[in-house]
C-alpha cells in the first residue's frame, strides 16, 4: 500500500523477542535493567498481523530481537510466514551466537538470508563491546550459515577503522557483503560514542580507492559486474541488496560490495518503505516516534481480520514524513532498541 506521501510500503520488521545473549554497549550494556512493558506476543498473534500487513501489500518480512534466534519455535514461525502467497523473502537479523545450530533449519523453513551483526573481528574489544567472550560462535555462526545455502550479510555499527579495514577483508574472503551503519540516537544508542568519527566514504575511498554506486534496480549479478566476481554476488538484487535503505558502491581495490547505511547524515526518509511490529504488539511507523497503533489489546478481544486490515492500513498511511534525528528533543521515542526491534 501507499502512505500518504504516495511512498510504497512493503517491508516490515518484526521482533519476536525481547531477550538476547549479549549486552552491547549501544543496544542494552551491561547492569542495565531490561525493560519489560508487557508479554510477547503469541505465535498465532504474529501471524495474524503479518497475514494482515501481506494483504496490505507486505512481501518482505524480517524477523529481529532482541536475539531471534532465542525465541522457541523461531524456525515454525518463519516457515510460516514465508508460506504467505506473495512473500518475496523472509530473513533474520541475528548476533550469530545460536546461528550454527539453527543455519540448516532456518534454511529448510524457507529462511532466504540472515543478517549477522558484527561490529570487530578483535576478540578483547568483542567481549567488552558485547559483554561476553563469543566471537568465536559467531563466526562459527556465519560459517554455517553459509554452508546452509543462506545468503549472508554482515552489519557493522560504524566504529573503529581498524575493525572496519578486518571486517572488509573478512568479508571479502568469505564472499559476503557488508553494510556499515551509522550509530542512531535511540535508546542507549544516544551515549554511545565511538572512537573515530572520520567521514567513512572518505576513509573507504582514502583506502579502496575510486568508487561507484550500484544501482539495485539494474544489477543482475556479480560484484557491480566485475568479471572476477566471488561466487556468492551471484544472486539477483532481491537477495543481495534486500528492500531497506542501504547505498552500496563498489570500490576499484574491492571485489565484495560495501553498504552504507547512514540515516543521520543522509537521510532516506524520501524512500522509506518499513514498518516495524514491537514484541508487545506496538505497530511502529518510525524509529523517531513512539506513535503508532497498539494492537495487542485488539488482538485478545479477537479482532476480526477486515477491522484488523483497516486499522493497520489507517495506521500506515499516517506514516510520519521523516525522522527528526538531527533534533532530538522532538524525538518522542525514549525505549531501548532491544524493545523496538533492532
Amino acid at each position: 500500500m501507499k502512505d500518504r506521501y504516495g511512498r510504497t510500503i512493503n517491508y516490515m520488521r518484526i521482533s519476536v523477542a525481547r531477550d538476547c545473549n549479549l549486552s552491547c554497549r549501544y543496544c542494552m550494556p551491561p547492569g542495565e535493567q531490561r525493560e519489560v512493558s508487557g508479554k510477547l506476543l503469541s505465535d498465532s498473534e504474529i501471524l495474524r498481523v503479518a497475514k494482515a500487513a501481506a494483504e496490505l501489500g507486505i512481501t518482505r518480512f524480517k524477523l529481529t530481537g532482541g536475539e531471534p534466534l532465542m525465541r522457541p519455535g523461531i524456525v515454525r514461525l518463519a516457515a510460516a510466514i514465508r508460506a504467505f502467497p506473495d512473500t518475496e523473502a523472509v530473513t533474520v537479523t541475528t548476533n550469530g551466537v545460536l546461528l550454527a545450530k539453527l543455519a540448516k533449519d532456518l534454511k529448510k523453513a524457507g529462511v532466504d538470508a540472515v543478517n549477522v551483526s558484527l561490529d570487530t573481528l578483535d576478540p578483547s574489544y568483542f567481549q567488552w563491546l558485547t559483554g561476553h567472550d563469543a566471537l568465536e560462535r559467531v563466526i562459527e555462526g556465519i560459517e554455517a550459515a553459509q554452508a546452509a545455502g543462506l545468503f549472508v550479510k554482515l552489519n557493522a555499527v560504524q566504529g573503529r577503522q581498524a575493525d572496519g579495514r578486518e571486517l572488509i577483508c573478512f568479508a571479502q574472503r568469505r564472499g559476503l557483503i557488508i553494510r556499515f551503519i551509522e550509530m542512531m540516537p535511540v535508546g542507549y544508542g544516544k551515549n554511545f560514542v565511538s572512537e573515530e568519527k572520520a567521514d567513512l566514504f572518505s576513509f573507504l575511498r582514502q583506502h579502496y580507492g575510486k568508487a561507484e554506486r550500484i544501482d539495485k534496480r539494474e544489477w543482475t549479478g556479480g560484484a557491480a559486474g566485475a568479471a572476477d566476481a566471488l561466487p556468492a554476488f551471484r544472486f539477483g538484487a532481491g537477495l543481495c541488496f534486500g528492500a531497506g535503505p542501504a547505498e552500496y558502491y563498489r570500490f576499484e581495490k574491492l571485489r565484495c560490495p560495501v553498504g552504507l547505511i547512514r540515516a543521520v547524515t543522509h537521510q532516506f526518509c524520501s524512500t522509506c518503505n518499513r514498518i516495524r511490529l514491537t514484541g508487545e504488539g506496538r505497530l511502529k511507523l518510525c524509529l523517531s516516534y513512539q506513535d503508532g497503533v497498539d494492537l495487542r489489546p485488539d488482538l485478545e478481544r479477537g479482532v476480526g481480520d477486515g477491522e484488523l486490515i483497516e486499522m493497520m492500513e489507517q495506521a500506515i498511511f499516517m506514516k510520519p514524513r521523516r525522522h527528526c534525528f538531527m533534533e532530538p528533543e522532538k524525538m518522542t521515542e525514549q525505549g531501548a532498541m532491544i524493545s523496538i526491534g533492532g
